[in-house]
């Protein structure tokens, strides 16, 4: 069964969740789908990285959310990306997956990255998410994740075929994106559809490349490092599952893990 997939490769204008939800809420109601269909859009693409003003930004993606989970139904599509979400006193940067008829998924980022700060204003999540629907089960992760690649197997052993990512990734380190994302399908035997922000803030600018990968490792599309990219593809699931039943991978994996390997190091420095 093949789904669309829409690629949103934007740049949010930093601090104003309005602005940057009438430009998506323009690309929402362009979409015309023919069968499932998931748009995917960067990492706390309302807001920007605007964490320092985390406290400002909470209601308006609130209310950005209830409309989006409206448009989803209403198109009959779903929607991908990070927000920011609190509970209790904590602040999260949050993977939400919306579908029709008020389907709703989360998962807190995980691996916060130092580099950035989101250490000092966020909470990292404590849990991996799969989500199962009825074409394609799907891994939820976020950006720095991408550097993690125990959370791509723990998601793959559980069944997922789509690996899905917002991220906000600089420039600066834009080629491990592209080596990572790519890895990442391939050791997995899954589809990577990555979503970076381009643009930036008067601190980071971000490195666009936002791609979907194949299973084994193709690259199905892919944006530029600078410029927006608003693009529709099909792809198929279970080209995913095929692969792993052909060339088993995955369960060849769980099998090694069984084993206790000890490290001989050679030591020649004396």
């Amino acid at each position: 069964m093949k789904i669309e997939i829409t690629l949103a490769q934007i740049q949010s204008e930093f601090g104003n969740p309005q602005k940057n939800f009438n430009r998506v809420n323009q690309i929402v109601n362009k979409i015309q789908p023919t069968t499932d269909h998931l748009l995917i859009l960067p990492e706390l693409w309302s807001s920007g990285f605007d964490l320092k003003q985390s406290h400002l930004h909470i209601n308006a993606d609130q209310e950005i959310l209830q409309e989006l989970s409206t448009l989803s139904t209403q198109k009959n599509i779903w929607i991908a990306g990070s927000y920011l979400t609190q509970e209790n006193s904590n602040y999260f940067n949050t993977f939400v997956l919306l579908g029709p008829g008020g389907k709703k998924s989360i998962y807190r980022k995980i691996h916060l990255i130092k580099l950035m700060h989101e250490h000092h204003w966020l909470q990292a999540g404590d849990q991996y998410v799969a989500v199962s629907t009825a074409f394609a089960q799907f891994g939820l992760t976020i950006c720095y994740d991408l550097r993690f690649p125990t959370q791509f197997q723990a998601l793959s052993h559980s069944g997922c075929n789509i690996f899905l990512m917002p991220a906000a990734w600089p420039i600066a380190r834009i080629k491990h994106w592209q080596a990572l994302t790519l890895a990442r399908a391939i050791e997995n035997q899954a589809f990577f559809i990555a979503c970076n922000a381009v643009g930036g803030t008067h601190r980071e600018t971000f490195g666009g490349c936002s791609a979907i990968i194949s299973p084994f490792g193709e690259i199905l599309l892919q944006g530029s490092q600078t410029k927006e990219l608003i693009q529709t593809i099909e792809i198929n699931p279970q080209e995913a599952d095929d692969l792993r039943c052909k060339f088993p991978v995955l369960s060849e994996q769980v099998e090694n893990d069984k084993k206790s390997y000890s490290v001989i190091t050679d030591d020649f420095s004396i």
